[in-house]
């Protein structure tokens, strides 16, 4: 009786081990199915979320997203072309339309008319802004065409650019003065000759010109080396004082440099043309009395 009964205890158990073991199979079978059906329609799927496999980051455009936005592009490109007659009728009928609006608004001022002025008003301002931001696009994307090397803008770049173009002159000039000394022709009565000739030393001083004082009556200012020298005046064709000659340092050429009372500035522009006026006809300077006569006889 014991032996029947061990017997079936075991047969149950055997059984129950069975049914577990399948139902266990046929759980990793589905799934294994399940997963594989996920991985088809998460590849097929059109949506975010169904490119969940290929990554977090996955911005890939559709060929339809990317035909439509070259199409837009394209578009774009279309309406930015125009011919200069196309450009000027557009101008020309906006402005009639202004101009129209402007005058109902002021004929009848009322808040209608008024607000329809301001709409064409907005479009103008649309425009402008639009242009503005086009060139500052332009001056990012062709830098070479807007050189702030050579064009600064701010106004720091422009004191600096200024401070090194004054800073070169200065060179130039204090390099011109070694080949180049300076006469100046004076008259004991004249008043602007008393005043320019301390002007005239701190200008030689500076730039290390040697000057020599010629008086067309013998009355010297006493801060230069010189003495009486009418014939040198008349020959040069000098009559009005202060008067400053350049003479080269050999003493075969010379010109007027300048005439009056002039300021330190004014000097300092007027060895910069003087430099130019040297460096274009290095070769081929006026003798002493050449160029001066030639200025004379026009005036």
């Amino acid at each position: 009786m014991r032996n029947k009964l061990s017997c079936i205890e075991k047969t149950k158990s055997l059984i129950l081990n069975v049914l577990v073991t399948a139902f266990l199979v046929g759980f990793a079978v589905g799934a294994l199915a399940n997963i594989e059906v996920d991985s088809i329609s998460a590849r097929n799927s059109e949506g975010f979320k169904g490119e969940r496999y290929r990554g977090w980051l996955w911005f890939e455009e559709k060929p339809s997203e990317i035909k439509h936005k070259n199409k837009e592009q394209n578009q774009d490109k279309k309406e930015d072309q125009i011919t200069a007659e196309q450009a000027r009728r557009e101008i020309k009928e906006l402005k009639r339309k202004m101009d129209e609006s402007r005058d109902i608004m002021i004929a009848r001022p009322t808040p209608l008319n008024v607000m329809e002025y301001i709409k064409l008003e907005e479009k103008m301002w649309e425009r402008a802004l639009a242009l503005d931001s086009a060139q500052r696009q332009a001056k990012f994307m062709y830098p070479k065409y807007f050189d702030k090397l050579r064009n600064p803008e701010n106004v720091h770049a422009v004191k600096f650019k200024r401070k090194m173009e004054q800073e070169e002159i200065k060179d130039k000039i204090k390099n011109f003065a070694k080949e180049f000394d300076l006469v100046f022709f004076s008259k004991g009565n004249c008043v602007y000759c008393k005043e320019f000739a301390p002007v005239l030393k701190r200008f030689a001083s500076e730039f290390g010109f040697k000057i020599e004082e010629a008086s067309i009556d013998g009355g010297l200012s006493g801060l230069f080396v010189g003495k009486k020298m009418s014939d040198l005046a008349s020959l040069l064709g000098i009559e009005a004082t202060p008067a400053v000659v350049v003479v080269s340092k050999d003493g075969k050429s010379a010109f007027e440099f300048i005439r009056g009372y002039a300021s330190m500035t004014e000097m300092e522009e007027y060895a910069g043309l003087a430099i130019e006026y040297v460096s274009s006809r290095k070769s081929k300077l006026p003798n002493m009395n050449e160029n001066i006569r030639k200025r004379r006889k026009y005036e």
